[in-house]
């Protein structure tokens, strides 16, 4: 399919390079596993911390992530109907929202992401759609989003990228490049034997 076109071999051996440094193939996840489980103790992890430390107060621990460290109290969460109240945009609100923000015309985006008419009415007419993960990486590349505004995209739709996928580590580098025409990007998924977008 990519042999008659001109590869752009620049863009294949950094993706390589990229891939060799974070890809966790089946194999070194089963080596890296049984390191991991010889190496630490259950014991020595204490499940809950408070300023750092172990922790048996029931309900008051810290958890540390992306944004720094949480504060979990006992106060009584939110119901169900509160957070059902509180939804965020769907995926397909967001989508129509981006296209008028960027001033892009919808049959723009469903050409740039190799979508067809179809596909892309059915994301305008229903507010609910869930679109597969590739269709929602095509979308990503066809707004032309930075790294942070595609994850957010795709974890509207419910999903995430992991490094244990080689699918989701193409997609992150092109991301994290730049690189949004959609062909570009088959053309790597192609190299690796994955499956395409649009």
């Amino acid at each position: 399919m990519f042999g008659r076109r001109k590869k752009n071999e620049a863009l294949l051996e950094s993706a390589r390079r990229y891939m060799d440094s974070v890809y966790i193939g089946e194999y070194q996840e089963r080596a890296l596993g049984a390191m991991l489980c010889g190496q630490v103790p259950q014991a020595s992890m204490p499940a809950r911390t408070v300023a750092g430390r172990a922790s048996d107060a029931p309900g008051d621990f810290e958890t540390t992530g992306s944004f720094g460290p949480v504060t979990l109290d006992a106060a009584a969460p939110p119901s169900l109907v509160e957070q059902l109240c509180q939804l965020d945009e769907s995926f397909a609100q967001t989508v129509l929202r981006l296209i008028d923000e960027r001033g892009m015309r919808d049959a723009e985006v469903y050409k740039r992401a190799n979508m067809s008419r179809q596909l892309f009415a059915k994301i305008r007419r229903d507010d609910n759609y869930r679109p597969a993960k590739k269709t929602a990486c095509a979308l990503a590349f066809a707004l032309r989003l930075n790294y942070e505004d595609a994850i957010l995209l795709l974890r509207r739709a419910g999903f995430a990228l992991s490094h244990s996928s080689k699918f989701d580590v193409i997609v992150e580098y092109c991301l994290l490049n730049g690189v949004h025409d959609v062909n570009q990007v088959n053309m790597v998924l192609y190299e690796f034997d994955q499956q395409l977008l649009g």
